[in-house]
C-alpha cells in the first residue's frame, strides 16, 4: 500500500506477484503440480486458476481474479493511467482475493 502513492504501477505488479504467490502457497499446500501440461492449448495461469475453482474459489473471486489479471496487463500497456487511488483499490482487491484463496488452505 505504501507505493500507490509514489510509484502506483509499482504497486499493481508487487500487489499481483503477491496474489500469484498466495496461489503457490496453496498449490504446495495441496501437492498440486506447477504449471500447465505442456500439450494444453491454455496457459499455466488459466490451468492453475480453473484448479483453483475446483477447490472451491467462488465465482464472484474468480471473476475478481479475471478483472485483475485484465488491470494488471492495462497498468503495464499503459501506465500513465494508474493512478494511485486506482492502485490502492486494485491492492485492497488483491487482498480481498487473497484472504479467500487462504480459506482454501
Amino acid at each position: 500500500m505504501d507505493l500507490t502513492e509514489h510509484g502506483p504501477v509499482a504497486a499493481v505488479c508487487v500487489a499481483w506477484l503477491c496474489l500469484l504467490d498466495c496461489v503457490a502457497e496453496l498449490q504446495r499446500a495441496h501437492g498440486a503440480g506447477q504449471g500447465a501440461d505442456s500439450l494444453s492449448p491454455r496457459s499455466p495461469l488459466v490451468e492453475t486458476w480453473l484448479w483453483v475453482v475446483d477447490l472451491g474459489l467462488s465465482p464472484e473471486a474468480h471473476q475478481l481474479f479475471a478483472r485483475l489479471q485484465a488491470l494488471w496487463r492495462e497498468a503495464l500497456r499503459d501506465p500513465h493511467l494508474v493512478t494511485s487511488a486506482a492502485a490502492r483499490d486494485y491492492v485492497r482487491s488483491c487482498h480481498a482475493l487473497a484472504a479467500e484463496l487462504r480459506k482454501l488452505l
